[in-house]
């Protein structure tokens, strides 16, 4: 099913760069041994490779050996960190790293972003690995279930280091992120292209010319039930579910009608493909008339407008409730107000701040471990711009102090504590 290692995989060694110990929950899961074959037989031809006789591995082991590891194999073994996994090639190491997790394990991360940025070790390496299945999927001849695998899991990993580097950029610097990136658009675009090879062209946008869009889209859904047609499994059900997305999409928009011409012959084509899969995947994909996914959408919209409202409507009666009139302030001439107010706008310029009242009746000293004077400060609240209203937000205004009784320029002292209120 794989490739031998060419050039192009040999690059993956440039992505990885100092991957630490594995994670207390990182495990190898359910790949162990079977991976053993040669790459390039690693699932169609394993039964082959089964086959082969202790001589012929013996005799190809002494060709291929270099540091105990055979150079067109992988080679997994065990140590005090856990299972380690490590693929060679003609020119070098192209991955090396001992934080494999299961993939059961990182799909329980999924839904928790402070555990995987914790382990993001683990999640780059998973990454790497998948990364260099998708790059020899990518110059598969027949490309089936396990290449789609490989494809599908690849792309949830990009997926999860996108994820973890909005929220630590420093991820960025435990392996070469940039390249990681170009191998991974590379080997998406062959492989995308492979896939919809032949794809016909839609002639028109929906709005532009509803017949000859719908035209279009019967050609598609077609096209993908035919590529299902040459599949089973999981690539089978991939393309039937372009299909069915393409049909019940465009059928609730109204963009497919029971008057076309090609529209029975359509939703009989597709009802007796997805009647060839899985039980799973039939009732998660159930076929329905144009008309009725018409009344449901329009239902949907309709329920949802009126979610809105009522959250518009909830969200008016707390603002409402919550207006208080702008209160005078307690100290502080024209000159320091505005002096206030110029720092409010310097630090957030966005608020449209109008005007600032102070808090305090005096000004609040903070001193050193010395009893020395740092500065003098009070809190205020400033009239912002918030949904379209005016808003009082507490802010802190400070001076440090100079020496001999003088203070300095007004500046912004951080966001206060107190909660704010919409401004009658």
């Amino acid at each position: 099913m794989m490739t031998n290692l060419s050039l192009k995989a040999i690059t993956v060694v440039a992505l990885m760069a100092g991957l630490g110990t594995m994670t207390a929950n990182a495990q190898l899961g359910g790949l162990g041994n079977a991976l053993k074959n040669k790459v390039k037989n690693e699932a169609s031809k394993t039964k082959t490779a089964v086959a082969e006789t202790a001589k012929e591995k013996a005799a190809a082991q002494v060709r291929n050996v270099v540091d105990g590891v055979r150079q067109d194999e992988e080679k997994f073994w065990s140590s005090d960190m856990g299972d380690c996994v490590r693929i060679v090639g003609q020119e070098g190491t192209l991955y090396e790293g001992n934080a494999k997790s299961s993939w059961e394990q990182l799909q329980e991360w999924k839904t928790d972003l402070p555990t995987m940025t914790m382990n993001s070790k683990t999640v780059i390496a998973n990454a790497l690995y998948y990364l260099y299945r998708m790059e020899e999927a990518a110059d598969e001849q027949n490309f089936d279930n396990q290449e789609l695998e490989y494809f599908t899991r690849s792309g949830e990993m990009y997926n999860f280091i996108e994820n973890i580097v909005r929220e630590a950029e420093g991820v960025k610097g435990q392996f070469r992120y940039n390249e990681y990136k170009d191998h991974y658009n590379a080997a998406y675009g062959k492989i995308w292209a492979k896939l919809w090879a032949g794809l016909p062209k839609k002639a028109a946008k929906a709005k532009e010319d509803r017949a000859k869009f719908a035209e279009g889209t019967y050609n598609q859904i077609e096209f993908e039930i035919g590529k299902s047609n040459e599949y089973s499994g999981k690539m089978k059900e991939w393309y039937l579910d372009w299909a069915y997305s393409a049909y019940n999409l465009n059928a609730s928009f109204g963009y497919l009608l029971e008057s076309d011409p090609r529209y029975d012959q359509v939703l009989a084509d597709l009802k007796s493909a997805i009647a060839q899969t899985s039980e799973e995947f039939q009732a998660r994909n159930p076929v329905k008339p144009a008309a009725q996914l018409r009344d449901e959408y329009k239902a949907e919209k309709e329920q949802l407008a009126k979610e809105e409202a009522e959250r518009k409507a909830a969200r008016e009666a707390e603002i409402a409730a919550s207006m208080q009139p702008w209160p005078a302030t307690k100290m502080g001439d024209a000159a320091f107000l505005n002096a206030c107010l110029a720092a409010a706008r310097a630090q957030f310029p966005e608020e449209d701040a109008k005007r600032v009242t102070i808090l305090n009746s005096t000004w609040q000293i903070d001193r050193d471990g010395f009893g020395n004077i740092v500065r003098r400060r009070v809190s205020a609240w400033v009239d912002i711009k918030k949904d379209g209203r005016r808003y009082a937000t507490n802010y802190g205004f400070a001076q440090d102090y100079m020496g001999g009784g003088k203070y300095g320029k007004t500046y912004f002292f951080g966001v206060g504590t107190r909660s704010g209120f919409f401004i009658k």
